[in-house]
């Protein structure tokens, strides 16, 4: 067989096939830098109170203020809570009202929120002025309007307290609510942290776009059908991550596009895929007869006519069966890719190990999706080379085959960055902000602190961590982080941010 002369036989190639798939998952999610709903209690967060050092930037998730069906607040009305993100399981259609009262803001400093598409449509207020809308949230089918459109709001805190209203409403799709977080940092952060997302998910983008693209010169020179439906898989893919990663990138290229148009679009491309997938193992490796190819394609083919000839409301509503037929397809995929690595058919063994990653990509995305840092939905898939159809190989190929294996390269390196960035609220104080030596030095002494912890408090205030701290001070990281401790403890801070709040004098008992 010729997978036992490569080597190794069908049981390694699988093995491989798993140990791919389990780094697939592995890269699929970026860290937490906070996990969603640990934050808020009873519709207030309170900033100091949290690890921001440790936490990054802050999801906005845990429990706030729920008015279903409402859209005006009464003071005397029964409050209610509901855990963000939220997901309405009562009914899917409806508005409702959220409030979220934000407190251990520094007065003066800039902040921003990024805030995600919502379904379906929502607005957002900032101590009643509103800062971000998606669509026209309203009380009826007739009074909203569908958008996805994610934003970052930007603000000057006038106070340490500020309250969010959210304002929902859906009416044209089988989700409703409030699905993603709206994440809180110092506005520097947040753009950076927008920066790198939008470039992380653009790039892949670009990557599955130009992999589709460059299959063609093998389709026309070779005239090998096979190169054909695996450049439509890979253009299929760019074009669901145009519409599918969280940034939403389509609506930054064409920001007026139709919602309605936009759901279509979408849903058409999704369940395109798993067709493409079963021509391109039809074409390489035969299997099943046409006959039977076309019985299995031909309902997939049904499901997009009706995604394009029905509105979202009730085509999303068949979702889950849609998904099934999906997965039903791409099992009929594998099955003809195992067959063919126990028949010994060339690049069989390649094809069966980029499946695998490919399936362990979504289904990574779908089961860790609960990240507040998402990082796109589909992930490095190292079959561009592999995938590539066996043949000799030299001039264009060759050159192509060089360009494949530099797509997997930036690929992977950019799947990398996606998780080692994160961004931290690094609070720091001006000199004046700071307040004189007398006033830190009285601090210190109703604190008990030593002459070396105030020192090291002192930096702590200028925004210094620990290793900045030990560089200046010249002592030794653990000694910085000894002294750290017995200031958080002296002073009955929790957090480097309550630390601030200390030595300014203001609410100072909230964070004992």
């Amino acid at each position: 067989m010729a997978v036992k002369r490569l080597g190794f036989g069908t049981g390694s190639a699988i093995a491989i096939a798993l140990l791919l798939a389990l780094a697939a998952s592995y890269f699929s999610v970026r860290p937490r830098a906070a996990e969603a709903g640990t934050l808020a209690h009873s519709g207030i967060i309170d900033l100091a109170g949290a690890s921001l050092d440790d936490a990054g930037i802050v999801p906005l998730g845990g429990e706030w203020e729920y008015y279903r069906n409402s859209d005006i607040v009464s003071g005397t009305a029964a409050i209610e809570y509901a855990t963000l993100p939220h997901v309405w399981e009562d009914s899917r259609y409806g508005f409702a009202t959220y409030r979220l009262s934000i407190k251990g803001l520094i007065p003066g400093r800039e902040y921003a929120l990024k805030v995600p598409y919502l379904s379906t449509a929502f607005a957002l207020y900032l101590d009643g002025d509103k800062i971000a809308q998606n669509g026209e949230p309203g009380a009826s089918e007739l009074e909203s309007s569908p958008e996805y459109n994610p934003s970052i709001a930007e603000f000057t805190a006038s106070a340490a307290t500020a309250r969010l209203t959210l304002r929902v409403s859906n009416f044209f799709h089988r989700r409703g609510g409030p699905f993603q977080t709206i994440l809180l940092g110092e506005k520097s952060a947040i753009l950076e942290y927008d920066f790198w997302s939008v470039f992380i998910d653009g790039t892949l983008t670009i990557i599955f776009l130009i992999s589709g693209l460059y299959q063609i010169p093998f389709f026309v020179l070779r005239k090998s059908i096979s190169n054909l439906w695996l450049g439509l898989f890979f253009l299929g893919l760019g074009a669901v991550m145009l519409f599918e990663t969280p940034e939403v990138l389509i609506m930054g290229l064409f920001p007026r596009m139709d919602w309605f148009a936009f759901e279509r679009l979408d849903y058409g491309f999704i369940y395109l895929l798993p067709v493409w997938v079963a021509l391109f193992m039809h074409s390489m490796f035969g299997g099943v007869s046409r006959r039977t190819l076309s019985a299995f394609a031909a309902p997939a083919l049904a499901i997009v006519l009706f995604v394009c000839v029905t509105p979202p409301g009730l085509f999303t509503r068949y979702n889950l069966l849609f998904q099934l037929y999906s997965v039903f397809l791409y099992s009929a995929s594998l099955l003809i890719s195992i067959r063919a690595v126990r028949d010994g058919k060339t690049g069989s063994r390649a094809v069966l190990i980029g499946f695998c990653i490919f399936a362990a990509s979504i289904l990574s995305n779908n089961i860790l999706s609960g990240s507040p840092f998402p990082a796109g939905n589909y992930l490095p898939l190292s079959f561009l080379k592999a995938f590539a159809t066996a043949g000799e190989t030299g001039g264009m190929y060759g050159f192509l085959d060089i360009v494949s294996w530099l797509l997997i390269f930036i690929f992977i390196m950019i799947s990398s960055l996606s998780f080692t960035f994160s961004y931290p609220i690094r609070l720091s104080l001006r000199d004046d902000q700071v307040g004189d030596d007398d006033r830190i030095a009285g601090k210190a002494t109703d604190a008990g602190l030593s002459e070396r912890e105030r020192d090291v408090a002192r930096l702590i205030l200028r925004g210094k961590d620990n290793k900045e701290i030990a560089q200046e001070l010249f002592i030794s990281l653990s000694t910085v982080k000894t002294h750290v401790s017995r200031i958080f403890r002296k002073t009955g801070a929790k957090s480097r941010a309550g630390l601030f709040y200390y030595f300014q004098g203001d609410h100072a008992e909230s964070y004992r």
